[in-house]
C-alpha cells in the first residue's frame, strides 16, 4: 500500500450553523500515512455492506468533469483536492446530518490497482494513561465502523467503465439521506446492488444443486464447497466470478449452472460477496412479529418441516436451552 496524494479537511460549523471552508493540510508520505490508507482500505474491503455506483448524465457532472481534468494533468491534487472539498461543503449543507468531522482524499496504490478514496470520518473520545500515570482524554479516528466511505477504481472508469464497478460505498445504517447526499456530491447513481446479485446467485445455485443427480449429502457438500470459496474471497478482498463457481460445479459433475444463470439477465459476471446473504447456504434464519428463527440448513425436512399450506413451521427436537426456559415459563 502506498499512498501518492493525501489531503485531509476538518468539518467544523460556524456560529450560524454554517460549515466552514478551509484549505485543509496534505498528507505527509510517510509509515502513518500509509498505515493510515492500508487500514481505511481493509476495514472498507472487509464492509458486507458495500454497493456499486456509476457517474450519470442525468445528474451533476462536477466531480465527474474535476476528476478527468486531476487525472489527465490538466490540474494538481491541491487545486483538484481543494475543489472537491468546496463542492462537499456545497453539498452537505443541504442535508446537514453531522456538525464535525473530518473529510479524507486520497490517491493511492494497492497491488497493481490504483484507487482514489473518499471518506468522511468521525472523531471518538476514550482515556489512555500518561507517562505521569495520569488519566487523560483522547480523541481518536474511528476507522472500525467506517460509514460515509467512496472508492474510486481509476482504471476501471478510465478504460472498464462499461461494468459499471469503478465506484463502490458502503451502503450503512445512517439512513437513505445520507446515500441521497453522496449521490448528489459525486453525481452518481447506484449501478449495482451488491445483495440482490448474492440472492440471485444463491437462487441459481440453490436450483442447480437441486435439479442435479447428486445424493443429499453430496448437495451439502457442493454448498459447502461454494460456501467456503466465496467468504474465501471475501477475506482475500476479492470479488466472486461466476465463472470460478461454474467450474468449481463442473468438477464435481454439476454442469448446468451457467443455464440457471442466464435465467436472470440483471445478474452480472461479477460482484463482491455478500457473506450475510452467502451464509443462507448454511444457515437458515429469519425474524418479524416478535419471533426469531435460525437453524441449519441440513434440518429442513428432517428436524424442521415447514407445511407452506398452512404457514407452520414444526420443530422436532426442542434445544434444551430452550426447553428449560419453556419449562421455567410453564411454571409461573
Amino acid at each position: 500500500m502506498k499512498l501518492l496524494h493525501g489531503r485531509l479537511y476538518r468539518l467544523s460549523l460556524n456560529e450560524h450553523k454554517q460549515y466552514i471552508n478551509n484549505t485543509g493540510k496534505m498528507l505527509l508520505a510517510n509509515e502513518v500515512s500509509n498505515e493510515l490508507i492500508s487500514q481505511l482500505h481493509s476495514h472498507f474491503m472487509m464492509k458486507n455492506n458495500k454497493s456499486y455506483a456509476q457517474f450519470s448524465s442525468e445528474l451533476d457532472d462536477s466531480f465527474e468533469q474535476a476528476l478527468r481534468s486531476w487525472v489527465s494533468k490538466a490540474d494538481n491534487f491541491v487545486h483538484f483536492s481543494q475543489y472537491i472539498f468546496d463542492l462537499l461543503i456545497q453539498n452537505i449543507s443541504q442535508y446537514h446530518f453531522m456538525d464535525s468531522g473530518y473529510f479524507l482524499i486520497a490517491e493511492y496504490q494497492h497491488v497493481t490497482g490504483q484507487f482514489l478514496l473518499l471518506t468522511i470520518l468521525q472523531p471518538k473520545s476514550s482515556l489512555f494513561v500518561n507517562d505521569s500515570m495520569d488519566i487523560e482524554d483522547i480523541d481518536y479516528l474511528d476507522l472500525n465502523n467506517l460509514q460515509l466511505t467512496v472508492m474510486i477504481d481509476l482504471f476501471k472508469w478510465q478504460e472498464e467503465r462499461d461494468l459499471h464497478q469503478y465506484i463502490s460505498f458502503i451502503k450503512g445504517r445512517l439512513g437513505r439521506k445520507v446515500s441521497d447526499f453522496f449521490f448528489d456530491f459525486l453525481g452518481c447513481k447506484e449501478a449495482l446492488n451488491v445483495k440482490e446479485q448474492n440472492k440471485m446467485m444463491l437462487d441459481a445455485l440453490s436450483k442447480c444443486i437441486n435439479h442435479s443427480d447428486l445424493d443429499e449429502q453430496e448437495k451439502e457438500i457442493q454448498r459447502e464447497n461454494i460456501l467456503d470459496y466465496c467468504v474465501t474471497q471475501q477475506k482475500n478482498h476479492n470479488i466472486i466470478e461466476l465463472s470460478e463457481i461454474t467450474e468449481k460445479l463442473s468438477e464435481q459433475g454439476v454442469q448446468n449452472f451457467s443455464d440457471f444463470i442466464t435465467e436472470n439477465e440483471c445478474m452480472a459476471e461479477a460482484f463482491p460477496a455478500d457473506l450475510s446473504t452467502i451464509k443462507q447456504l448454511k444457515k437458515m434464519t429469519g425474524s418479524g412479529g416478535g419471533v426469531t428463527i435460525g437453524f441449519d440448513a441440513i434440518l429442513l425436512g428432517e428436524r424442521v418441516i415447514w407445511n407452506e399450506e398452512e404457514d407452520r413451521l414444526v420443530i422436532l427436537g426442542v434445544p434444551p436451552n430452550l426447553k428449560e426456559q419453556l419449562k421455567r415459563r410453564k411454571l409461573r
